[in-house]
């Protein structure tokens, strides 16, 4: 069988992983149900049994994500935040628990499961960050009796606690972000899972659904060595994620090489025609400006961005009625920089009409929320008249959530007519 270096790559990952795991089960373990009987079911079943307080584990993870939209939506791991005991400290006041119970509970599962030699990396895992047992207990839960939301918020929040930690085993003096964004950029074939995924978020979550979904059967057992597995699992994996991108991060850091710098080469190193691409990124520009001011309002692109926010697609139209229509909308600005950012970004893909594109444009509505970038700046200042100058959004809604999402729906729009445009 002739089979791609990605290939072996991809197998001999996998192998190192199933033969850790393979040497963390030869332990001697009994099969015992310390977490389900002592946790899960007096603390955890109760509470998630209310939709209500389901609601809440799921607004306080988006929350979480709103917070940190800037380092989530990166394309590579540029910066970083926490996700420790201060954090968390809502869901310990949810499920009306604290970090002293979880390790009483976990101290119970290392002397009873006798994980022996190995109970010191496990005893580092869960003793820096004890809320890890309780997200373990909520993905258990969710499996069993298919709360598919709190099980999707509950794979974010497992992945943010452990992104801190090797953040700083890798970075420990920070990141570079022009070196990250060309390294993100020229990332070998074989790290194939940075190519599924356009951020930072979205390269952890990828991670932890491969690796619960492959553990969903055995969590589903009750077994407290199954639990312990997953957990150790879980830091192998986004360890060995990180380490790929570390590894060529450092060798351009040593080589000096930035998305700025090597802007005008393509991947075999051959110059590009950065002239022709900046005649492309000014035509690009002209020609979608001229297009949407001609037909500004597609009916289907509105229900289709309402649908996605949760928004009245009655008050989009109104609220792009009076923005098209107003003086001075700054309307070629907002797409001279919207497309101006995707293609410096993305110097090798000057396609507009691209799923690329796309996948920009939705994430950067997060991006300029907080970005330094001049031109996310000037994006977000744009949005901001559009939304309190000329729709005047406060003389109809006082909620922020409401505003953020009507404010997002009219983002995600333009959007989507650039995109239709090109």
């Amino acid at each position: 069988m002739n089979a791609s270096p990605e290939a072996y790559q991809t197998f001999f990952e996998e192998y190192l992983l199933e033969a850790e795991e393979e040497v963390i089960k030869s332990a001697v373990y009994k099969k015992t149900f310390i977490l389900r009987d002592k946790f899960i079911i007096p603390y955890i079943s109760p509470v998630l049994e209310k939709k209500s307080k389901r609601d809440i584990i799921f607004q306080f993870t988006s929350k979480f994500m709103d917070d940190h939209s800037a380092q989530l939506s990166a394309s590579g791991p540029i910066d970083s935040f926490t996700f420790g005991k201060k954090e968390a400290t809502a869901l310990y006041e949810l499920f009306g628990i604290d970090s002293a119970l979880i390790l009483n509970i976990f101290q119970d599962i290392q002397k009873e499961t006798y994980y022996g030699k190995l109970s010191k990396p496990y005893h580092g895992l869960i003793n820096e960050v004890p809320h890890k047992l309780l997200l373990v207990a909520l993905m258990v839960e969710s499996l069993q009796k298919e709360y598919n939301e709190v099980l999707e918020s509950a794979k974010y929040l497992y992945a943010f606690t452990e992104y801190p930690i090797i953040y700083r085993k890798f970075w420990p003096i920070g990141v570079k972000a022009d070196v990250m964004e060309y390294t993100i950029e020229h990332l070998p074939s074989s790290k194939f899972k940075s190519r599924k995924t356009s951020n930072v978020g979205g390269l952890l979550k990828y991670d932890m659904d491969s690796t619960v979904d492959k553990h969903s059967n055995r969590l589903k057992t009750g077994y407290d060595h199954e639990y312990l597995d997953l957990i150790m699992r879980i830091r192998n994996t986004i360890k060995n994620t990180f380490l790929n991108i570390s590894t060529q991060y450092y060798k351009n850091f040593k080589g000096d090489h930035t998305q700025y710098k090597q802007s005008g080469k393509r991947d075999d190193g051959s110059l590009a025609d950065v002239e022709g691409t900046t005649s492309t990124m000014a035509s690009a520009i002209e020609n979608t400006y001229n297009k949407i001011s001609v037909n500004p309002i597609n009916i289907k692109i509105i229900s289709l961005v309402s649908e996605g926010n949760q928004v009245d697609p009655g008050n989009v139209k109104s609220f792009l009625n009076q923005i098209f229509t107003s003086k001075n909308n700054k309307l070629y600005r907002m797409i001279e920089n919207t497309i101006t950012a995707y293609l410096s970004k993305n110097p090798t893909n000057t396609s507009i009409g691209s799923g690329e594109f796309m996948n920009f444009g939705i994430a950067l509505f997060r991006s300029i929320a907080t970005s330094k970038n001049q031109t996310y700046i000037e994006i977000r200042q744009i949005l901001n008249m559009w939304m309190y100058d000329i729709v005047n959004i406060e003389r109809y809604y006082k909620n922020a959530g409401t505003i953020s999402n009507y404010t997002r729906a009219i983002f995600n729009y333009i959007i989507f007519l650039i995109h239709s445009y090109n």
